[in-house]
């Protein structure tokens, strides 16, 4: 005669345990997610700053807009289970990039100033590349 021990399971209990997996594994594709801003972020802004133009000429200020581009992340936006990063250029230099991203009239009116498109090629390179480096992360948790 075999003796064999049941165990019984309610329906809450195996609810409980299949919400805590789903819970902890949320968890992770959140921290996946952050990480792969992190490094798509950090990639894009030195894109950018290798495609920035530089002053030329007897100016001054040769570099410091390439110099002031960078990467950060919102904080406040993970409390709002959000991860968020920017590439931006730092003040003073900020008020730059919209003006040599983009076509404008000259300073004497007499035609537009060409467009030096730097930012677009960090777009490119983060709808290019950001969806696999999330797949990426999470597969290595």
């Amino acid at each position: 005669m075999i003796n064999s021990n049941r165990l019984t399971v309610t329906p809450d209990l195996v609810q409980d345990a299949v919400n805590n997996l789903l819970d902890q594994y949320g968890d992770d594709v959140f921290f996946c997610l952050d990480d792969a801003v992190e490094t798509i972020g950090k990639e894009t802004a030195q894109i950018v700053k290798e495609k920035a133009p530089v002053e030329t000429g007897k100016s001054s200020r040769k570099g410091r807009y390439k110099k002031s581009i960078s990467f950060k992340k919102d904080t406040k936006s993970k409390n709002l289970g959000e991860v968020r990063g920017y590439v931006y250029a730092k003040y003073p230099e900020s008020s730059l990039a919209h003006l040599l991203e983009f076509p404008h009239a000259k300073a004497n009116g007499t035609g537009t100033v060409s467009p030096q498109p730097h930012f677009q090629y960090g777009q490119d390179h983060v709808n290019q590349n950001f969806q696999d480096q999330l797949k990426k992360t999470i597969e290595e948790v």
